[in-house]
Order: structure tokens, then C-alpha cells, then sequence
């Protein structure tokens, strides 16, 4: 992967906010001091592999969909979970959630779209693993 396929930042005790998508329940936001791992993602060549001693994400994705998978692996009674902010204009336009890994070493994959209902086509997108 080249230099310029993403940006990567690394946050600490990140307030994690946006919808759920229609029919799931909104999962909860990691509490003060969880460890959170984001990138923001240029879509050309777009993939992201986030290792954490607690938990590991992987995927690719375009302007029109996101897959891949996310692992828990820790057993200390936290799940591990990647949310997708597809952005539009510059704003967050669409929130999605992977289903929640746990307990330790269970794997969920997930294939994601930007729009609930209606699909549309993503500016840039930013995919955050984090526990909770």
C-alpha cells in the first residue's frame, strides 16, 4: 500500500457519535480511555488493517462499499467493532456498524453500503475499530 492510500491517526477516549443503520440498535460508545483505531481512508486504493493488542480489523472498500472483518482478542469481557463514516461534501453523510466480535477469538465479517435504503456513491470514508 502506498504512502498516500490513507492517513492514519490513532485517538485515545474518542467520543464516537452518528445513526445506526435502520433496524439495528446503536451500539454504545467506547467509555473514557479506550484505545481507538481510525483511519481516514483516500479511496484510491482503499484498505485498512488495524492491529490492537485487544482486537484486529481488516477490509477494502470503494466509493460504493466496504467489506472485510474484525476479531476480538482479549478475554477481558469488552467487544471489539468497526463503524464506517461515509462521508459526502465533506460531512459525515452515513454511519454503519460491523456486527460486535466476542468473546475472544470470534471473527464477524461484514459488507457494507453508504445510504440505508437508497445507495449513493461516497466522497471519502473514515472506518474506526474500537472496543466496547
Amino acid at each position: 500500500m502506498t504512502a498516500t492510500a490513507f492517513a492514519f491517526a490513532v485517538a485515545t477516549g474518542a467520543a464516537l457519535t452518528g445513526a445506526a443503520p435502520a433496524g439495528a440498535a446503536a451500539p454504545a460508545a467506547p467509555a473514557a480511555g479506550d484505545v481507538v483505531s481510525k483511519y481516514s481512508i483516500d479511496l484510491a486504493g482503499c484498505s485498512w488493517h488495524h492491529d490492537r493488542y485487544w482486537g484486529e480489523s481488516a477490509g477494502t472498500c470503494s466509493s460504493t462499499w466496504a467489506t472485510g472483518w474484525v476479531e476480538d482478542q482479549e478475554s477481558d469481557g469488552k467487544c471489539v467493532q468497526v463503524k464506517i463514516e461515509w462521508k459526502r461534501n465533506g460531512r459525515v453523510a452515513d454511519t454503519d456498524y460491523s456486527a460486535k466480535a466476542c468473546p475472544d477469538g470470534e471473527r464477524e465479517t461484514f459488507y457494507k453500503k453508504p445510504g440505508d435504503g437508497s445507495h449513493w456513491t461516497a466522497d471519502n470514508l473514515d472506518v474506526t475499530t474500537y472496543q466496547s
